[in-house]
């Protein structure tokens, strides 16, 4: 569904010349066709989440960090603006306390291993 969001001084990249920006916000559900078609193939899921992920990035579009994120923290660090957020971190001391919002969207599984039996 399509949304508009506006510059409060978060963590998403407006341009200060828009001062808001339409987004879609799509979800993407279900059984791949590959694997719905063939159980016993190797789907390269990580792979083709990986693809999307970075061309969400290309778009200066951003993923819903209630979702998994399968970037490596330097390519969740492109897709937010993190300038407010490591100023509040640090100035209340939060990254004594809190976890990362990068570590909070990690998979409960090490992904990385998928990855690599993909190729």
């Amino acid at each position: 569904y399509p949304c508009l969001l506006r510059d409060r001084g978060g963590m998403l990249h407006i341009t200060p010349s828009a001062k808001e920006r339409m987004y879609l916000n799509l979800g993407i559900y279900g059984i791949p066709r590959g694997i719905r078609d063939d159980p016993n193939s190797l789907f390269p899921m990580v792979t083709r989440v990986r693809q999307l992920e970075a061309w969400v990035r290309e778009v200066n579009g951003f993923q819903h960090t209630y979702c998994d994120s399968f970037q490596r923290e330097d390519e969740f660090r492109a897709m937010f603006n993190h300038d407010l957020y490591d100023r509040m971190r640090t100035k209340y001391n939060a990254d004594k306390v809190f976890p990362l919002v990068y570590d909070k969207t990690r998979p409960e599984v090490d992904f990385w291993a998928w990855l690599a039996e993909e190729h």
